[in-house]
């Protein structure tokens, strides 16, 4: 009525009132109000009288809950006080409760087989033998990889520069696709991580003795581990398919046609090959399909902790019963110009090329390639079948 008196406008009105009805909720609730003190707005208390007399609660939906007629006073003693007793009477003394908790029974997996291709190191035999002798295994990027002075800049803030120009690189390996059922023309057409991946499992089975003894192919899972993405085959189509847009710019004095012609080796041709020949799945869908693996094949990405997901539902399958062996793998082979340029400007990269991890001392991550393979069984199978068991998850 004040407030029409005054002949304010009605969304004035509505603002007023609102802030009104948001101030009492307050006043009513925490026994604070909103004062300005000189210009600088702060919350004060409020004594239980101006509580009372100010305070306003939202009464409509505890209202709304009475099957009868009720006044002012008893709703607000219903509300009030008698829940307050409700709510003493159900309360619980904690120390009383006592939660059984049954923990989980071991998995009790052994690993059974093993191979590896790491930076200096593509065996299990060179691997072990570097930890021992302490090697490190990180270089520059070498020249069969990329040239890394065509980006390098010590300034993590350098346009389209990276600061890293440390890693670690898999050495080249000998592999006959034609074992694989793959066609030396088919190969330009797919990423060598599907290769290495193939060629690191038949190193595993035969580590595990199952090159020529029997095992159940049909209830044997594989899981790839991988993270990031970007694989260079990928990249390299992608650029290459997007160069056509280049046509239509004003005052481009090359063309796409061009461009591919003098960067043939650069930018390969999309085949029926590419797009089976960079997916991560059809990675782990090749080892499955050449080894005759009929259990659950898929790839993971959990990023930076990918190997340990791949490893964690590769023991779930065995665990389960869902399969009786289990070939986990981790891999990652896209040290490119792109993963490096992705790193370095969210400024991930260790400027000394060195990972130090727990040290005052660190300053980043260092990239490398690598592909290891654990062949897996539940512990009882492999002592039943005579494997020799190297660990027990």
């Amino acid at each position: 009525q004040r407030l029409e008196a005054k002949g304010v406008s009605h969304e004035e009105m509505t603002r007023a009132l609102e802030w009104m009805n948001i101030g009492r909720l307050r006043v009513a609730s925490k026994g604070l109000d909103r004062v300005d003190d000189g210009g600088s707005p702060r919350l004060a208390e409020v004594s239980a009288e101006e509580q009372f007399t100010r305070g306003m609660y939202m009464i409509g939906q505890v209202s709304a809950l009475r099957d009868g007629l009720t006044t002012m006073a008893g709703l607000h003693a219903d509300v009030c006080d008698a829940s307050t007793e409700l709510l003493e009477s159900l309360a619980v003394d904690p120390a009383s409760v006592r939660v059984k908790q049954t923990p989980p029974p071991p998995c009790d997996v052994a690993i059974v087989g093993m191979s590896c291709f790491y930076p200096q190191a593509g065996n299990l035999r060179r691997y072990w033998h570097n930890i021992l002798a302490k090697v490190y295994a990180v270089t520059e990027v070498p020249a069969t990889h990329w040239d890394w002075e065509l980006y390098y800049d010590p300034d993590p803030l350098a346009k389209d520069k990276i600061y890293s120009k440390w890693g670690g690189f898999v050495d080249d390996v000998a592999i006959d696709p034609f074992e694989y059922g793959i066609a030396p023309n088919s190969l330009p057409s797919i990423e060598p991580l599907q290769l290495l991946l193939l060629e690191a499992v038949k190193h595993a089975l035969a580590d595990a003795g199952y090159e020529r003894r029997p095992f159940n192919r049909e209830r044997t899972a594989a899981i790839l581990g991988i993270g990031g993405g970007g694989s260079p085959l990928a990249t390299a189509y992608g650029f290459r398919t997007c160069l056509p847009l280049i046509d239509n710019l004003p005052n481009m004095p090359s063309k796409s046609s061009e461009i591919i012609d003098r960067c043939q080796w650069l930018l390969p041709e999309c085949t029926e090959d590419s797009f089976p020949g960079f997916l991560f799945n059809v990675g782990v869908g090749r080892v499955a399909n050449r080894f005759n693996f009929g259990g659950t094949n898929m790839a993971i990405d959990a990023a930076c902790a990918s190997s340990l997901a791949a490893l964690d539902a590769s023991v779930r399958e065995l665990m389960q019963g869902t399969a009786d062996v289990a070939v986990s793998m981790g891999a990652d082979t896209v040290q490119t110009p792109f993963a490096y340029m992705a790193f370095s400007k969210t400024h991930a990269l260790s400027r000394r090329g060195r990972c130090s991890p727990f040290d005052a001392e660190a300053d980043g991550i260092v990239l490398s390639e690598g592909i290891g393979i654990v062949v897996l069984k539940r512990l009882a199978d492999a002592e039943r079948d005579g494997d020799r068991i190297m660990a027990v998850i």
